[in-house]
């Protein structure tokens, strides 16, 4: 149907887009095709469908009620765009669906763990997907639309409650929506950088099977200051908070001993002169409800001592989007009966900084953590750090990289191409022994690169 140019508020800015057109047929409670103008703003993962939903909820409910002759069948194929319909008109997230339900009530059967909500475009099915049903589920791509709604329904029986929202307002929320935040997977010029200074420099040990990653610098580089003073300040306000509060200051020391330990980070000589771009990192704290992690020490790499300064999260490029849609993890996780559900052990710093980029990467710790008096030690780090914004690009990369090149058993291969999240491996399948299979030949494969799957 075309295109339109809008203006969208992201978390970085707000930018122009143009987004796609698209009309959409639905089937009303009467029967009756009726259109619907959307405008398409993002590719959604995946939807799940199920056949014979309806049947089984008119066969098994233990009442009748008038809203079963009512129910969309997403599985049908009767409505949409004839031939060319895969049974899908349209998906409506739990923010769309209080906008667009009926004032009839909602019925819920517990007997089957199932909720029918009705709505303008009839009664939705949400719950539990019943063991019956298991080899009846098909995976669908879906977009993400928002509707052209209208300032003045004509029939204002059809909506439960006002529409008080306008569709800018519409896609400034929904754009945030999915992905946990992260912008929509797309190449950009700054993307298509980052990914050719990874290719161009990313190093590997033939002995341990390591990688050793460049940051992707931009253009601002060499505008990088120090940061000397405002990460010396913080990390003194850090000693005062670990001395009131003697738990999270030996939970600290603890987190700063296992990197020590771990070869993760190094002590900086700082008489040693050279003309490596230098930074140094104020960071913090942050507890973890973990069996493996008590407290985890996070830098500030967005830190600058006044705001014509430049941060070192401003000089990198962030690089595209390579981590998998948390959505799509979850929904392929469901369809099987076996599952696996485990994490790469410190999967960020399994992947060490060139040399020549380390000292952009320094911080500041204390002689003594609890004497105000003791001086302060310079370090930095040896791997790829929490807290820069290119850090989830570098871990996707390289595990991609690995999977690519050392990955002979194409299902592995496939299977983990759309079961990693960040640093967590999410995938079901309905054979026990394929589940046990995966598990083994992936954690062998990641053991190839220096990561630990458990």
């Amino acid at each position: 149907m075309g295109q339109e140019l809008l203006e969208v508020v992201t978390f970085s800015g707000t930018i122009k887009k143009k987004f796609p057109l698209v009309e959409v047929y639905y089937q009303d409670d009467n029967g009756h095709k009726q259109n619907l103008m959307c405008y398409v703003y993002d590719v959604f993962t995946r939807h799940i469908t199920v056949k014979g939903m309806p049947h089984y909820i008119i066969t098994n409910a233990p009442n009748e009620s008038p809203l079963f002759e009512k129910i969309s069948d997403p599985a049908s194929r009767d409505i949409d765009h004839g031939n060319q319909s895969q049974g899908i008109g349209i998906i409506l997230c739990s923010t769309s669906i209080n906008r667009l339900r009926t004032k009839t009530n909602i019925l819920h059967i517990p007997e089957l763990d199932i909720l029918l909500e009705p709505t303008i475009f009839g009664v939705s099915i949400s719950g539990a997907v019943p063991t019956c049903f298991k080899q009846n589920i098909e995976v669908v791509l879906a977009n993400h639309i928002a509707p052209i709604l209208l300032k003045d329904e004509s029939d204002k029986q059809l909506f439960a409650a006002e529409n008080t929202h306008t569709l800018q307002e519409d896609l400034n929320f929904l754009w945030g929506q999915e992905s946990l935040g992260i912008l929509p997977n797309e190449i950009h010029s700054e993307d298509k950088i980052a990914i050719d200074i990874f290719l161009d420099t990313v190093q590997r040990d033939t002995t341990t099977g390591k990688f050793t990653v460049r940051l992707p610098w931009n253009n601002k580089k060499y505008m990088l200051t120090e940061n000397l003073q405002v990460a010396a300040a913080r990390t003194r306000r850090q000693q005062e908070i670990m001395i009131k509060d003697r738990s999270y200051g030996e939970a600290m020391c603890a987190a700063k001993i296992e990197l020590e330990s771990g070869d993760y980070i190094e002590m900086v000589d700082t008489t040693s002169q050279n003309n490596n771009v230098k930074y140094y990192l104020p960071f913090r704290g942050v507890r973890k409800d973990s069996n493996t992690t008590a407290c985890r020490m996070v830098m500030d790499a967005s830190s600058k001592a006044s705001a014509s300064d430049i941060s070192l999260n401003q000089a990198l490029y962030q690089g595209p989007n390579l981590i998998l849609d948390l959505a799509f993890c979850l929904l392929r996780f469901m369809l099987g009966t076996f599952g696996v559900i485990a994490d790469i052990e410190k999967a960020f710093l399994r992947i060490l900084i060139a040399e020549c980029d380390r000292d952009a990467l320094r911080f500041f710790w204390y002689d003594d953590p609890y004497n105000r008096r003791s001086k302060l030690i310079t370090y930095r780090y040896k791997a790829v750090m929490f807290g820069s914004v290119s850090s989830p690009f570098l871990l996707a990369a390289v595990l991609q990289k690995l999977i690519k090149d050392d990955c002979e058993n194409i299902i592995v291969r496939e299977a983990l191409e759309r079961s990693i999240y960040v640093d967590n491996v999410v995938y079901a399948t309905n054979s026990e022994d394929t589940i046990l299979q995966f598990f083994g030949d992936s954690r062998i494969l990641l053991n190839k690169g220096n990561f630990n799957l458990r």
